[in-house]
């Protein structure tokens, strides 16, 4: 007798399976079903997995991505701490070797406020060409007319006191010119040059105990897109030539015997030198500042001689040593600590020159680019302490709180810097993700100042 095998399964019936009972009955079974039901069990395992898997190979290529800024740091950052602190230490220098002029400056005049001599000096330094996203520029009231420009000297005018140097007669010689006595047409400049308004707003520089140059320029407070680095910055050659013009304008005094006037504007051509080197915020405004002051001594020193008066004698007015001003001693290799160290005292030290201080703010903000530590969390307490301060201890006025804010912003660089050669768009681009995915500006930025993209 033939026995069915029970383990024997016929086709599928109408596209469907069979399985068998233990009584051998066939019981239909859809076709995927055991495996749809295990795929199911599994499949929050699996999609966990995945998901697990591609969070850690994205972590894997942020944190390589970030590599390059901090590779840059560790390698680059001392050097660019030093290069931070180094800045604006010959300013100093440069300040101290004029300030015993000091004592020849004009007595200040209370009733000129910060803002009037702020806006005086505007009118007397013109804005470049230039502008700038964030920051918006005070029209002048009225625009300065240099005369120098506007009146040529003719050859035969000034034989004994030309200039290379500006339009106008020479510094170094006019008032020994004036001792002499001019002719005709060079009194004529003379007396135009002396009677020009822009006078006016020389002398409220000069005599104003304080100026609020950011005031009397910019409209307060700056936009969103302003940055420290595309701060306009105005002509100073105006103000250089003032200096010049200003002796000839004594002289002038002289040549009519008004030689307290003649001694005044001299003295007037030291107090707006000073007037820059103490209230303006970048260095070059400190350097024309001494230039300015050295003009004002050297003509107080000749016109003191001219007149036969002791003063000439004063170890104020003697010329600066021609070996140059010496520089700030520092030991060789400086660590990063020391220089940060130097930065954040020479920050608050009043005695430091005021546009020292603003612009060592601008470099305290970039300090995160010099340790991997500050890179990758931010400034530490000394520095955040200090940037806090600078508001009410470095700051006079509204505007110059404007200006702290500012300097102590880390620069959000983008295209408008210019355009990255090709090895520094292969060192940003895998910052610019890492810093992106972390939220770390600082990544990119310190990846472009370090690779020369800024």
């Amino acid at each position: 007798m033939t026995y069915p095998r029970i383990d024997v399964r016929e086709p599928a019936v109408n596209g469907a399976a069979r399985a068998f009972t233990s009584s051998g009955a066939v019981m239909p079974v859809h076709a995927g079903h055991a495996t749809v039901t295990s795929q199911e069990k599994a499949a929050p395992r699996s999609w966990w997995k995945v998901a697990a898997r591609v969070v850690r190979n994205a972590a894997a290529a942020v944190a390589i991505m970030a590599l390059v800024p901090i590779g840059l740091v560790a390698t680059l950052g001392n050097g660019f701490a030093y290069n931070l602190y180094r800045t604006n230490t010959n300013i100093a220098a440069r300040v101290s070797a004029i300030d015993r002029v000091r004592s020849f400056r004009l007595p200040g005049d209370p009733s000129i406020s910060p803002m009037e001599a702020g806006l005086a000096l505007n009118r007397l330094q013109p804005n470049r060409d230039i502008t700038s996203p964030g920051f918006e520029l005070l029209a002048p009231d009225v625009y300065t007319l240099l005369p120098w420009r506007e009146m040529p000297i003719s050859p035969g005018m000034f034989v004994t006191a030309h200039s290379n140097f500006y339009d106008g007669p020479a510094h170094q010689s006019i008032l020994e010119a004036a001792a002499k006595g001019f002719n005709p047409s060079e009194r004529a400049y003379l007396q135009a040059l002396s009677a020009s308004p822009m006078w006016r707003d020389f002398d409220l520089v000069a005599r104003a105990p304080a100026v609020d140059v950011i005031g009397g320029r910019f409209r307060i407070p700056f936009g969103p897109g302003a940055s420290p680095e595309q701060r306009p910055i105005p002509s100073f050659k105006v103000s250089r030539d003032l200096a010049y013009a200003a002796v000839s304008r004594a002289a002038w005094y002289m040549s009519i015997g008004q030689r307290d006037s003649a001694e005044a504007v001299l003295r007037s051509i030291v107090s707006y030198g000073f007037a820059m080197i103490d209230n303006g915020s970048t260095s070059i405004e400190a350097v024309i500042g001494t230039v300015i002051v050295g003009v004002g001594r050297d003509a107080l020193q000749r016109f003191y001689l001219i007149q036969h008066d002791p003063r000439a004698g004063e170890p104020a007015l003697a010329p600066p040593p021609k070996a140059g001003v010496a520089t700030e001693p520092m030991r060789t290799p400086p660590t990063t600590e020391e220089m940060r160290r130097r930065l954040l005292a020479r920050i608050a030290d009043p005695a430091v020159p005021l546009t020292e201080r603003f612009e060592d703010l601008q470099s305290l903000s970039l300090s995160s680019c010099t340790n991997v530590r500050e890179l990758l969390f931010g400034p530490r307490s000394d520095v955040t302490d200090v940037l806090a301060r600078a508001r009410h201890t470095l700051a006079r006025f509204p505007s110059e709180q404007a200006l702290v804010d500012l300097n102590t912003r880390m620069p959000s660089l983008s295209s408008s810097y210019g355009t990255l050669n090709p090895f520094q768009a292969l060192l940003a681009s895998p910052a610019s993700v890492a810093g992106l995915v972390t939220r770390n500006p600082r990544l990119v930025t310190c990846t472009r100042i370090l690779s020369g993209g800024w």
